[in-house]
């Protein structure tokens, strides 16, 4: 993710409180925000890709987390509770967000969401913008909490790393990015939203 990595980091832990927790994350593969981690009791880092999953574990080992458990599993798959369960910016990508919803309210008393807005400048050209708009309809449906909205930008020197960034997408995304085919210094907003979902019986 070509964008302020601490900047999200602080953003999370500015809204949402580990201290002490037990964390179910899920899409926890890509070790971008395992920052957080330093100061939580435990962390169930869940992601269903094996490579993503390696890649985490050298970001734990860098990070020297010793309260981190990585696990290679689909999340219907999962089998663990905790004090909270933080989807990672995956809970679009969930054929079923409602049923994985309902899930991790019966594995933690909270469910954190970290995720694209739909109105996102980014989620458009990762053709994500239905996908982030059904998620957080079934958020809704939970009823949230609380909630809030930051901007982040992804930066990227020029088309081609861009590009390479889009390409695995494929179409539309790589269609929708052309209009920067001769542009450097490439900025590209990303709106997120946190949102916290409580169990209330």
């Amino acid at each position: 993710m070509a964008t302020d990595i601490q900047q999200i980091i602080r953003t999370l832990e500015a809204f949402y409180d580990f201290s002490g927790k037990t964390v179910v994350h899920v899409g926890a593969g890509g070790g971008q925000l395992m920052g957080y981690a330093v100061g939580a009791k435990r962390i169930f880092a869940i992601d269903d890709n094996s490579d993503t999953i390696k890649f985490l574990k050298s970001v734990v080992e860098n990070l020297r987390l010793t309260n981190v458990s990585t696990l290679q599993s689909d999340f219907s798959d999962v089998d663990a509770s905790g004090d909270v369960v933080f989807f990672e910016f995956c809970l679009h990508e969930i054929e079923d967000p409602g049923a994985a919803l309902g899930k991790a309210l019966e594995m933690a008393a909270e469910v954190l969401i970290l995720d694209h807005a739909p109105e996102s400048q980014w989620a458009w050209f990762t053709a994500e913008t239905e996908k982030a708009t059904a998620s957080w309809n079934a958020v809704k449906r939970f009823g949230i909490s609380r909630e809030r909205m930051y901007h982040a930008v992804q930066k990227f020197s020029d088309y081609q790393e861009l590009y390479d960034k889009i390409k695995v997408l494929g179409e539309p995304s790589v269609s929708r990015i052309f209009e920067f085919k001769d542009k450097k210094n490439i900025h590209v907003g990303m709106d997120y939203t946190l949102a916290l979902i409580q169990n209330e019986s």
